[in-house]
């Protein structure tokens, strides 16, 4: 009937805020698998530098740091880091300055000018693909045989008629050289720092009249510094941490321009080597260079 009224519902049983959930095994697997990879490794880190402040502790020092490796390169009581911090430093800063502008306009070029399937973009991105892949001790070799012999050959026949000048390693060819093995590292982050920008800003900005240029200028760039400051970090590190690998080129304390050293005509016989641990068997003879080059490894057959 429709006049007829419904007996009212019941009020629902609250829900005590006590009730137990229940318990989600794999989640609770998962976070402490974790956190025990977390443990791990930072306890392996604390693990190395505590071993190395315990046993290297004793000789550290200002002269340590500061000082050289003209000679007693093996000698603690010698030896000194500051032409490897030195040129570790210079080097990464010349490469930055050298990948930055580079990697910057060729992503600038992908992303708002070259089409698709144009043959350019195909053979940057091609080229891209490749110096990905390749093998840092690769580049060393190209760095070697292209900056170090080529270009720098071509510049002593050029302006110095054959003198040695350039084709000798030098800071300037292995910083070009890690340049060129992390561009593709930059380009990719400069290019998905670009296509985060909104199309909307863009629009907007040549509907007001701005140039094509004065967008990618005042508008795309400034938003996308952030992506670019990552790409520039992620290849700073990777060429600070492979610069070893791929050294060829390198001298670290050598700027193109000065001179090699040269061999004099006559060479002393070898001399006495020591070293400090007395179970290590001793052996020495005169480079071309006419310098004493001695071999220090434990006594055993094949020493």
């Amino acid at each position: 009937m429709s006049g007829q009224l419904l007996p009212p519902t019941p009020p629902s049983q609250p829900r005590s805020p006590l009730g137990r959930r229940k318990l989600d095994w794999r989640s609770l697997a998962f976070t402490a698998a974790t956190s025990l990879a977390t443990f791990s490794i930072v306890a392996m880190v604390a693990l190395i530098l505590g071993n190395i402040l315990w046993l290297g502790g004793g000789q550290i020092s200002l002269h340590f740091i500061f000082g050289g490796t003209s000679e007693g390169m093996f000698d603690a009581a010698q030896a000194g880091v500051f032409p490897m911090i030195f040129g570790t430093v210079a080097l990464v800063i010349l490469m930055t300055l050298g990948v930055v502008p580079v990697g910057v306009i060729t992503a600038i070029y992908l992303v708002e000018y070259g089409r698709a399937t144009s043959p350019i973009t195909r053979i940057i991105r091609g080229a891209i693909n490749n110096l990905a892949g390749v093998p840092s001790i690769v580049f060393g070799l190209f760095g070697l045989g292209f900056f170090v012999m080529f270009v720098g050959g071509l510049i002593d026949r050029t302006a110095y008629g054959g003198e040695l000048h350039y084709r000798q390693p030098a800071l300037l060819w292995a910083a070009a050289t890690m340049a060129v093995m992390t561009l593709p590292v930059m380009i990719v982050a400069t290019e998905e720092a670009l296509r985060a920008v909104p199309r909307g800003l863009r629009e907007g900005s040549l509907a007001l009249g701005a140039t094509k240029l004065e967008t990618i200028r005042r508008i795309v760039l400034p938003q996308a510094l952030p992506g670019i400051l990552t790409g520039a970090i992620l290849a700073v590190g990777r060429g600070a941490g492979k610069w070893r690998r791929s050294c060829s080129p390198a001298r670290p304390t050598t700027w193109p321009g000065s001179r090699a050293p040269r061999p004099t005509s006559s060479c002393t016989s070898a001399t006495t080597c020591s070293c400090s641990p007395p179970n290590r068997r001793i052996s020495s003879a005169p480079s071309p260079s006419c310098t004493v080059r001695c071999w220090c490894c434990w006594c055993s057959p094949s020493c």
